[in-house]
């Protein structure tokens, strides 16, 4: 039998030290081998039980100067459906905190993996007068707060699913996601797949005049300043139609205004104005430098003011951004308008955004953008991101 040295310091015990500086402490001078094992035969009671009914200290602390793990948990039954760990907390303070304080590390201060068919964390807060965060992050380094990924190619499932079931009617309540951020942009979308379904972010609202992206500037109310924007696309912005809604000019106070974009076949641009020949029966009319820079193909209309009158085109539109009205009688005035074909850069580098009959893969021929109008069943719609959203919401 060898006896490990035990020392009894005031009500203290020690193995392997002479000095211990808490009610048991071990200390380990073997390599590989480790300090204080405890194995429960029985396996119905508890291995370490530490109850510190009025401590306001730590129930157990784990120091660690070497390389290897401070703590590691192992479960060994294949079978158990029990928690590996399991932390419950009745005071005020954190149930688990990970703080790592070395400045030159660059590694991760908590790592969670799970190989298994259920849930790799679970956290939930169940206390409905809570007003805290359930999960808050602090990073001051350089890198991600947060990084998600799911790797596998077969995943149907959404990699970060946030739901909020708060039905209140408070209109200034109830987000399911809240981006704020002192940078440059609040978030970033990407989506590295090119197929029709894919996109960068996609909301839906079943509410029957709810929004599915609601966005505002500087300040909503006034719409902003100069500038800033609530919606900028370095692309196109494609939809079944396009209008804008205001309060009702007659009564604001109990109507919207509705108005939808005029649509065209063509990359239109519309500039009108008024003019007055002048004693030769001539009215010359300069264009702004922006708006000859940008048009091409373009057509004109003359509307006559005040009295019946003959007008006509002398002179198209040059490179100097002048084009000139002539009519039968001097001083008439006269309405114009131009329409023309837009030529600005970004359409002169990629011409096929002007293409506007465009031929459906054939994995999407026989479905349709909007299947209820063509009298098709949704079995049919293109857009199955929708179709899985739903299937999300009844999980």
């Amino acid at each position: 039998i060898i006896l490990s040295p035990i020392a009894i310091f005031s009500q203290r015990v020690g193995v392997n030290t002479n000095s211990p500086s808490g009610t048991v402490e071990i200390v380990g001078n073997e390599s590989n081998v480790t300090a204080l094992m405890v194995e429960n035969i029985s396996g119905t009671g508890l291995d370490v039980d530490i109850p510190t009914p009025s401590n306001n200290g730590i129930g157990v602390r784990i120091d660690n100067a070497g390389l290897g793990r401070s703590l590691q948990i192992f479960s060994t039954n294949p079978s158990s459906t029990n928690e590996v760990a399991y932390f419950s907390n009745d005071g005020l303070g954190q149930t688990i905190e990970v703080v790592n304080n070395n400045l030159t590390n660059n590694q991760i201060a908590f790592y969670l993996k799970n190989k298994g068919t259920e849930r790799g964390m679970l956290i939930m807060n169940s206390e409905l007068t809570n007003s805290k965060a359930t999960i808050e992050c602090y990073h001051n380094g350089v890198g991600r707060v947060m990084n998600l990924e799911n790797t596998n190619d077969n995943n149907e499932a959404t990699t970060l699913n946030i739901r909020n079931h708060s039905t209140t009617t408070n209109t200034s309540l109830g987000f399911a996601l809240r981006v704020r951020s002192d940078a440059a942009r609040a978030s970033y979308f990407f989506n590295n797949v090119g197929d029709v379904n894919s996109c960068g972010v996609y909301a839906r609202n079943d509410s029957s005049d709810g929004i599915g992206v609601a966005s505002a500037g500087l300040i909503a109310s006034d719409g902003g300043q100069a500038g800033n924007v609530a919606i900028h696309a370095f692309g196109e912005i494609v939809g079944s139609s396009k209008s804008f809604m205001i309060d009702h000019p007659i009564d604001p106070a109990n109507k919207f205004l509705k108005h939808f974009s005029i649509e065209s076949d063509e990359a239109l641009l519309i500039y009108r104005g008024q003019a007055e020949l002048d004693e030769q029966g001539r009215a010359i009319v300069q264009l702004k430098d922006y708006q000859n820079a940008i048009i091409k193909n373009v057509t004109y209309n003359l509307t006559a003011i005040g009295s019946p009158t003959v007008f006509y085109i002398e002179r198209e539109l040059d490179d100097q951004g002048q084009f000139i009205i002539a009519g039968n009688k001097l001083g008439a005035k006269v309405n114009w308008t131009i329409y023309a074909q837009r030529d600005d850069a970004y359409f002169t580098t990629y011409p096929s955004k002007q293409i506007i009959e465009i031929e459906k893969p054939d994995e999407y021929k026989g479905m349709y953008i909007h299947p209820e109008a063509h009298g098709k069943s949704m079995e049919h719609a293109m857009d199955k991101s929708d179709n899985q959203s739903r299937q999300l919401d009844q999980r």
